[in-house]
């Protein structure tokens, strides 16, 4: 147990939120979070990670940082303005902390070409071949889009944070395993990892176990945050 000065103690802390993971998993829940209510939702996790582990979190607007991607705006105008709002709103929140990547899109062209090959392979006539092909094409389904950029941007920072000995706790809000050996390294650079994010599938089991967490339950964003 850390006596009273050492929990009295605010420790220098950097937050880094995977925004991206957040909004996918809060949509199941048809739960959408204003910026303001990442305020409130900081304020929860450093609260919980005091009244469970002891572990006083220093929070400023200064440190926490925020990733997310940014679609096209071919996908919809309003959608895109709607979206650059809120993260313009998170820069002023959180004095420029945030970074963006593009949303982009799986290329359908190599899936084409597959399937077109195997489609030789059949040794079809040639009346045959060119409406299967056309088929085939047309069926290749709704262009999936994926971020890029954003888990590699994330993890850098929280090793490039920890190197620079810009904290001692280093808080991912966030329920991606793909970020343990990232903070495996923050932990090997003499700095303490700590992970909390929604308590549901998308909270990695892994990550749970590896690092002292705290974890969120959809009735605390009903009653706590967003109030």
């Amino acid at each position: 147990m850390p006596d009273k000065k050492e929990e009295s103690k605010k420790n220098r802390t950097m937050f880094f939120i995977d925004g991206n993971n957040i909004y996918k998993t809060l949509s199941h829940m048809g739960i959408k979070l204003s910026p303001k209510d990442y305020i409130n939702l900081i304020t929860f996790i450093c609260k919980g990670f005091k009244e469970i582990h002891h572990i006083d979190l220093e929070y400023t607007n200064n440190n926490v940082h925020y990733y997310n991607s940014i679609p096209s705006i071919n996908d919809g105008k309003e959608a895109y303005e709607k979206h650059m709002d809120f993260i313009n709103a998170m820069k002023s929140l959180f004095n420029d902390n945030v970074t963006t990547r593009p949303l982009q899109y799986n290329s359908n062209e190599e899936i084409i070409a597959k399937k077109h090959e195997l489609l030789e392979d059949l040794k079809l006539c040639k009346g045959c071949e060119s409406v299967i092909k056309k088929t085939c094409s047309e069926c290749i389904g709704i262009v999936k889009k994926r971020e890029k950029g954003i888990d590699v941007a994330i993890a850098i920072d929280m090793v490039k944070f920890a190197y620079e000995d810009k904290f001692d706790y280093c808080v991912l809000i966030s329920g991606d395993a793909d970020f343990i050996p990232a903070l495996n390294l923050v932990k090997k650079l003499g700095k303490k990892p700590l992970s909390s994010f929604i308590l549901s599938k998308s909270y990695a089991y892994h990550l749970r176990q590896e690092f002292q967490n705290f974890f969120i339950k959809r009735e605390n964003f009903e009653f706590d945050i967003q109030k």
